[in-house]
This record gives structure tokens, C-alpha cells and sequence, in this order.
């Protein structure tokens, strides 16, 4: 149905999806570099084909038959690489933001309550890297610092002096937090 769409037929390279998933929900479409093509020239056919599908707007008959309406999405497929650098502050922002709700203050309320938010955290999804104000909590790319406690994990390093900041528990505590994420 996708694949037949007149705009988008001249800009494929297959004719054929790899759909899979629990519930084969998702399909993957290979493109490759055409003789005289270079990376820019492939990347911007592959942009027209999400525009051109987005645009269609095309729904599958299998949702309408359960009564909700779906339409086609298409979305570049990350390396593994940008997943692990990603899934890495995810990991570290969550884990964060539930050791601050844990801490309270002398009243009983949490001692540091802006830090228990997503927004008070910013990411640098390429870099994998996560600083809440001027602490740099993690990274999956820059050096690790030196002259504190550092933990390794499979996708980078997390600051654990720079948690307890944020977070307003011990350097123990953090450190536990991380090792269940191991």
C-alpha cells in the first residue's frame, strides 16, 4: 500500500518491507547509494519518502477493522550506537529524578523538588550527555572527570558526586542506585 504510492515508488531502492515487531508493527525499507548518488543526495531521497508517506496520509485497513484509525508513520531507524548513547541518559535521568523525589527535607517535603522534573534536566542526545544547571551528571562521550567517584556503565560514565548534588543523597546511595541498573 505504501510501497505503491506513485510519488514514492521512483525513490525506492526495494520493493519490499522487513516488518516485524509483537505485533509486526514495524518495517524496515533498505536504501542504498545509486550510481552518481552521494550521502547527501540519499539522505534527501529517504526525507522525501517520509514527507511523501506522511502526506498520503494512509490508513490500514487491519485498524479500522477494530474501530481506531491509523495512518502510516516512517522515521529513521537510529544507529546502534545513537540507541546506546541515548538509552544511557535516559537511564541516568530516571534513575536521578527518583533518588531527588526519594530525599526529604526536616518537614518531610522533598529537599530538592525542581530536580524531580524532566525539564529541569537537559540532554544532549548525540553526545549522551545529561547536566542538570552546571552539574554534568553523564556522558557517553566526554572524558569522565577526574577526582570523584566515577561509576562505569555499559553505555558511559555517571558522575556520582554530581548526583548527590543534584539529588541530595550520598555518594552510597547513588552509587547503589546505578549498580541495579548494571
Amino acid at each position: 500500500m505504501v510501497l505503491k504510492l506513485p510519488e514514492v515508488i521512483p525513490l525506492l531502492d526495494s520493493d519490499k518491507i522487513l516488518v516485524f515487531g509483537p505485533r509486526r508493527s514495524v518495517g524496515m525499507l533498505r536504501f542504498k547509494e545509486r550510481d552518481g548518488e552521494n550521502f547527501a543526495q540519499l539522505r534527501e531521497r529517504m526525507w522525501k519518502v517520509v514527507r511523501a508517506i506522511a502526506q498520503a496520509k494512509v490508513s490500514f485497513p487491519s485498524a479500522k477493522d477494530v474501530g481506531e484509525e491509523k495512518v502510516a508513520w516512517v522515521a529513521f531507524v537510529k544507529t546502534k550506537t545513537a540507541r546506546s548513547r541515548t538509552a544511557h541518559i535516559s537511564m541516568v535521568r530516571r534513575v536521578v529524578i527518583a533518588l531527588a523525589s526519594e530525599v526529604k527535607d526536616d518537614g518531610g517535603g522533598v529537599l530538592n523538588l525542581d530536580h524531580t522534573l524532566q525539564s529541569s534536566y537537559d540532554m544532549d542526545w548525540n553526545a549522551g550527555t545529561i547536566w542538570c544547571g552546571p552539574q554534568k551528571i553523564a556522558s557517553a562521550t566526554h572524558r569522565a572527570p577526574r577526582g570523584v567517584e566515577v561509576i562505569t556503565m555499559s553505555g558511559g560514565w555517571v558522575d556520582l558526586d554530581s548526583v548527590g548534588l543534584v539529588t541530595g543523597c550520598s555518594v552510597d546511595v547513588a552509587k547503589r542506585a546505578f549498580e541495579l541498573e548494571l
